[in-house]
């Protein structure tokens, strides 16, 4: 039996690997360790984390500590379960989780003791994305899940922070990075199989989290301006995800960052970056001015009106936008309020 740790990195078409793996009938020889959901980041989180009250989805929530604490040994429970049978049954087990990749050393260590305890050989391996399309990324991921501030400096991925540790705790032997290539990306979960012994026959998958094209992010944006109190008002995250969902049928150019406001952060970072080619000997260097035409100069770009939103927009929910009678930004938060329930036809 061998244990192999999936830690991401985040934005690397994790999310459609998971969705493969997860409760589905795999060779014989291998098991998709479940805790209950594709993505084990929470679990894992929960267990491992000195500080599981801070997490991310409890801190949404607004869990309590004795709720937190259930949990916790629920996914204890069920983490020791997968692994036994795993190795009663002489399967490589499977762990995958983004989130894995900000435990602390320690925390991680303490994982890997866990691991280790049950299999003699444990591995860990994960894409590496080069750094400007991470951040774009990780942008646009942000905005969608609501974040109304975000810190560009902090969006730039610390390599050495992130991933140093994984040799330090698995040994550098037993940790694998491989570089991402955007090429595959439609077809990841074959990448990732063939990568790691298993036979996978499947067809190729889209990536889940798709992004939103810049003028659907900017009408995503103008949308959350003028609806800034939706959680007074009986607002429901379900209803964002619907809207999110019908704005990712708006076509149009993708998020790029300027290479003005993203060469700064490079230079500030560039240790990190040499660091991470060095121990993934292959180049993250990226023609960063290549989309400059069309990328964005500040976050302030996420609030322009953009023809190709209102065209849609009108197209979609087959309502008129007349500028006497209102603004455009006022037109695109009122028609994208009205994606969030099923549109039976259009006017146009």
């Amino acid at each position: 039996m061998s244990i192999i740790i999936h830690f991401g990195m985040p934005k690397t078409g994790s999310s459609a690997i998971q969705a493969a793996l997860f409760g589905q009938a795999l060779d014989s020889r291998f098991h998709y360790v479940s805790l209950g959901t594709a993505n084990q980041s929470g679990g894992i989180s929960t267990i491992f984390r000195v500080d599981p009250e801070n997490y991310h989805t409890y801190r949404r929530l607004g869990w309590t500590t004795s709720q937190i604490a259930t949990a916790k040994q629920n996914y204890e429970k069920a983490l020791l379960h997968e692994l036994t049978y795993a190795m009663e049954t002489s399967k490589v087990a499977i762990i995958s989780g983004e989130d894995i990749t900000n435990l602390r050393p320690n925390e991680l260590r303490s994982f890997y003791k866990v691991c280790r305890s049950l299999s003699p050989n444990v591995r860990a391996v994960g894409y590496i994305r080069s750094p400007k399309a991470f951040m774009e990324s990780a942008i646009q991921q942000k905005i969608k899940m609501g974040e109304v501030s975000i810190n560009l400096a902090r969006a730039f991925p610390r390599y050495r922070q992130l991933f140093q540790k994984f040799d330090k705790v698995f040994g550098r032997e037993c940790t694998s990075f491989w570089k991402f290539d955007p090429s595959v990306s439609g077809d990841i979960v074959s990448d990732f199989c063939k990568r790691i012994g298993l036979p996978f026959k499947g067809p190729a998958r889209k990536p889940v989290n798709e992004g939103l094209s810049l003028p659907a992010l900017r009408a995503l944006c103008i949308f959350r301006r003028h609806h800034a109190d939706r959680d007074s008002i009986n607002y429901k995250k379900n209803i964002e995800q619907r809207i999110i969902k019908n704005l990712a049928d708006m076509r149009g150019p993708k998020l790029y960052l300027h290479s003005s406001i993203f060469l700064p952060r490079l230079d500030e970072y560039n240790d990190e970056v040499e660091w991470m080619e060095n121990r993934l000997e292959a180049s993250l260097r990226e023609d960063v001015e290549i989309h400059d035409s069309q990328a964005i100069m500040s976050l302030d770009d996420f609030y322009v009106v953009d023809p190709v939103a209102i065209e849609w927009l009108q197209t979609k929910t087959g309502d008129e936008f007349n500028r006497k009678m209102e603004s455009s930004e006022v037109f695109i938060a009122r028609a994208v309020s009205k994606l969030a329930t099923p549109i039976r036809h259009n006017k146009k």
